[in-house]
């Protein structure tokens, strides 16, 4: 297997033009998303040492319900955090890329014992490695399941013995930050190469039937 090869082999060096476009898009890509699970980490030892171990679901509980800890310190990681998540939306918007605001939002990520559960209940998770490149926004859907992360993990914990949703809102942060990163680059990335590569498309003025 060579990658690329049939791009390569393309007239005129427009595959090898692609190719350094799509190397430089995925080298910053993933630049970008290491820089932020440094930051959401940094973020969260630094509210550890002021909230102990449980920082993590303190502050998410903080940002779901509205609520400051009282902590200076921490409060104003809460201020950041959200303003980075209103960011994300405005971004996101421009690009059409999500539609519903959510306020003291956080996004919901399946620990792997939620994982695990809705797999064995018959719900398909596919890993994003096999699937071609395109604009993902599991962001942009809408809540199905209403009340906090606590509250949900909490009731799935009674009744089906497992924590659903990680609690941790530096980890569900650093996971958010990486999707709209992720999104944002595929989308102008896209969206250049169209302009530069793409051509008008000849729409279909008959109708063919199968034999």
């Amino acid at each position: 297997f060579i990658p690329f090869s049939e791009i390569k082999a393309l007239p005129g060096h427009i595959g090898e033009k692609y190719i350094d476009k799509y190397s430089a898009f995925a080298k910053g890509t993933r630049t970008e998303v290491e820089k932020a699970v440094k930051l959401s980490s940094k973020l969260g030892k630094k509210a550890q040492k002021e909230l102990g171990k449980k920082a993590g679901s303190i502050v998410t509980e903080a940002i779901e319900t509205g609520q400051k800890t009282g902590n200076k310190i921490v409060d104003q990681i809460i201020d950041f955090i959200n303003q980075q998540h209103k960011s994300f939306l405005e971004a996101e918007k421009g690009r059409e890329l999500i539609e519903a605001e959510m306020p003291d939002y956080l996004r919901q990520f399946l620990t792997k014992e939620g994982r695990a559960f809705l797999e064995k209940g018959g719900a398909s998770i596919t890993g994003e490695l096999s699937k071609p490149l395109r604009v993902r926004t599991p962001f942009a859907q809408t809540r199905q399941l209403q009340g906090t992360i606590k509250e949900i993990n909490a009731y799935f914990k009674k009744f089906h013995g497992v924590k659903l949703f990680e609690e941790d809102a530096f980890k569900a942060f650093a996971a958010r930050k990486a999707e709209h990163i992720k999104a944002i680059r595929t989308y102008d990335f896209l969206t250049e190469v169209g302009r530069e590569f793409g051509k008008p498309a000849q729409y279909v003025t008959k109708t063919v039937t199968n034999p």
